[in-house]
């Protein structure tokens, strides 16, 4: 789950939640990275290492997303134990 606060050109706090398939915080990730692009202006993808804010959440507080746009969002996380995963998601700067 990924969550964009306010969405809008500026500042952004970017929240990646990670869930086990009960759709409960999955605690068992120890750590993340983000890559955030903007296709459409040729930017990106712009590298940020997130704070582990609780059980399968990864923050990133004030981050600047100046350009209105379709975003996508690459987040590699690493698993106790296995290799690292990818996800990836798309969201909209108004």
């Amino acid at each position: 789950e990924v969550i964009i606060d306010p969405a809008r050109a500026g500042r952004n706090d970017v929240h990646v939640y990670l869930l086990d398939e009960r759709g409960a915080p999955d605690g068992s990730f120890e750590d993340a990275t983000f890559e955030l692009s903007l296709p459409s202006a040729d930017v990106g993808p712009l590298t940020r290492d997130p704070v582990l804010a609780g059980a399968g959440h990864f923050q990133l507080v004030g981050v600047d997303l100046p350009i209105k746009g379709e975003r996508n969002l690459r987040v590699t996380v690493r698993h106790e134990g296995s290799a690292d995963q990818l996800v990836e998601a798309s969201f909209r700067v108004r």
